[in-house]
């Protein structure tokens, strides 16, 4: 199996693990964001210290997950979901404070999941 990784793009040869790994390496890349219901308390954090007391929510198996152990590091477990749609939906009924996800994805769930009640707060 042979690999190469390029600036958003993967080539690979061969079947199996390895072709997994190489895809996951790429991915990496991607920017995380957090998606929160308006007027919420979590709406008004500033930086990403100020997430550490709420509950967050993130599809398990994703960047979004390692970026909430390695980077946030909350004081609360993170809810953990099988799909993102399970995840929205809980963000919907408030038993998440808040939902991190890869940029792409944030863009979806705020113009179409939920569309007249989230925003994307804005760090920096």
């Amino acid at each position: 199996m042979e690999s190469s990784i390029g600036r958003g793009r993967v080539a690979r040869s061969g079947e199996g693990f390895e072709s997994a790994v190489a895809y996951a390496v790429a991915e990496k890349t991607t920017n995380q964001a957090l998606v929160v219901v308006k007027g919420t308390a979590i709406a008004k954090a500033k930086s990403i210290a100020d997430l550490k007391p709420y509950k967050l929510g993130v599809q398990l198996g994703t960047t979004s997950y390692d970026f909430i152990k390695d980077n946030i590091q909350p004081s609360k477990q993170p809810g953990v979901f099988d799909a993102n749609d399970a995840a929205v939906q809980s963000l919907k009924n408030k038993k998440i404070d808040g939902l991190v996800v890869d940029l792409p994805a944030a863009f979806f769930v705020t113009a179409v999941q939920v569309p007249s009640d989230s925003e994307l707060p804005h760090f920096g």
